[in-house]
């Protein structure tokens, strides 16, 4: 898609996310702004408005993957 810088670091941010607790994007979308199809949206080059962006790190932030099961810190590079 056409996504803007901002966007293709956020994915691949909630990607990492993602991948280290198990979560499906449409769980994420919806635990994040409510909206299900969200992250698929914005991989297929949507737009994001900058409250939702907010939204979604601020619960990244809330809810961090270290509790999860993850095969080691350094996978995070």
């Amino acid at each position: 898609g056409m996504s803007t810088p901002e966007i293709e670091t956020l994915l691949s941010e909630v990607d990492t996310y993602l991948a280290r607790t198990g979560m499906a994007s449409t769980t994420f979308g919806r635990k994040t702004v409510n909206d299900g199809k969200c992250i698929e949206r914005l991989r297929s080059g949507g737009r994001a408005w900058p409250e939702t962006v907010a939204a979604i790190r601020q619960f990244m932030d809330d809810n961090p993957p270290s509790a999860a099961p993850a095969e080691s810190p350094e996978a995070a590079a």
